[in-house]
């Protein structure tokens, strides 16, 4: 599936970019406001699954289990993926853990992995850790590494385009620079 830069954000083919990375890399941050440049809207697919289920991520995270909510996630995208409006769509740090999700992404989707530093998330998710269901303990530098390392391999493989934060940038930066990076290289 190949876009020009007149695909972005016009055109008659649905527009629909899926935003991946790490928890704290800024999809929700940046969702927003690619989705405004572009003039099509915005969807967060953790706030779909919550509205849905009428609980927070943390309460499915520490009522059901993880693999629950993975499962409402997988079926969530497949659903988002049928809409046939464009979209951009921020998806939870570990959308990428599912095969199937994979591919869906690599299918139906203009996917963006967007790359941050360890240190850099650390830093940003040092205030959020009690929204974070996968960050509740004490030790959650060690797991947040850990973590990253395992899903650094299955963003490369779900995404259509890396793009790499840079020091000092904001969200509006970050945002120029991806529709910059996917006009060029589509």
């Amino acid at each position: 599936m190949k876009y020009s830069g007149e695909d972005l954000g016009s055109g008659p083919r649905s527009l629909k970019i899926a935003l991946l990375g790490f928890m704290g890399c800024g999809k929700s941050s940046i969702g927003p406001l690619l989705a405004k440049r572009l003039g099509i809207s915005y969807i967060d697919l953790d706030k779909l699954i919550e509205l849905q289920e009428k609980i927070t991520i943390r309460e499915i995270f520490q009522h059901r289990g993880e693999a629950n909510f993975r499962e409402l996630e997988e079926i969530m995208l497949g659903k988002v993926a049928r809409k046939p409006e464009a979209f951009v769509v921020s998806c939870g740090g570990g959308i990428v853990l599912s095969p199937k999700n994979r591919a869906l992404l690599m299918k139906d989707f203009i996917s963006v992995w967007i790359d941050v530093p360890l240190g850099e998330l650390l830093h940003r998710l040092e205030l959020q850790r009690a929204k974070r269901p996968l960050l509740a303990d004490e030790d959650y530098r060690s797991k947040a590494a850990i973590l990253l390392a395992e899903r650094q391999k299955l963003y490369k493989a779900a995404a259509r385009f890396r793009y790499v934060w840079k020091q000092g940038e904001n969200a509006s930066e970050s945002t120029a620079n991806i529709v910059e990076m996917i006009k060029l290289r589509s």
